[in-house]
């Protein structure tokens, strides 16, 4: 269960003043000033029931419509409208959930993504860090050959785009960490 912590744990960052901050849409969202610990404990226990459950839905929604539906993964234009509406359905799940509770609290002013990628660098170590560029490093090589070999679908081209953008990201925390450190 570890997995879906680290997701709930990405949401949660300390801002330049000290104050907890929580991104609910991710770290290109303006995040909520969190007021106290009993709100970021109801915010982390929901956003964390979120992701245990929602993480495993989006998976078996995937396999079952390559089984009941495996045109959709054959073309381009399919999936794009499949991806689409799943994000717009995780959009819409945060949405209905979290509204009652984030309705009342104040927002940062600015979106603050050295803040957001500062406190993943500082919650990872070195070698969690090199085994995920490590990971994507191979997600794009892979669909690269696939891409090089014929395979130039929407799907081979946004999973080497999806990867390399998280590749520079972890780069980026990586950064980040050694030039704190130093």
């Amino acid at each position: 269960m570890r997995y879906f912590k680290l997701f709930a744990d990405a949401a949660f960052s300390n801002g330049p003043n000290g104050e907890r901050l929580f991104y609910l849409y991710g770290p290109w969202s303006r995040p909520y000033i969190i007021p106290d610990a009993e709100t970021q404990h109801s915010l982390y226990n929901k956003i964390l029931w979120y992701y245990r459950i929602s993480v495993p839905l989006f998976i078996a929604i995937v396999v079952l419509f390559q089984q009941i539906a495996p045109k959709i993964f054959s073309s381009s234009y399919y999936f794009e409208i499949f991806t689409i509406l799943l994000i717009i359905a995780a959009i819409a799940a945060l949405k209905i959930l979290f509204t009652s509770q984030v309705r009342h609290l104040r927002r940062f002013p600015s979106r603050s993504l050295g803040t957001f990628f500062d406190n993943i660098a500082e919650k990872s170590s070195y070698l969690t860090l090199g085994l995920r560029m490590a990971v994507c490093v191979f997600a794009v090589g892979a669909g690269v050959v696939l891409i090089i070999i014929g395979h130039r679908g929407w799907v081979e081209i946004s999973t080497v785009a999806f990867f390399a953008l998280v590749l520079v990201a972890i780069a980026y925390e990586l950064y980040r960490k050694l030039t704190k450190s130093t």
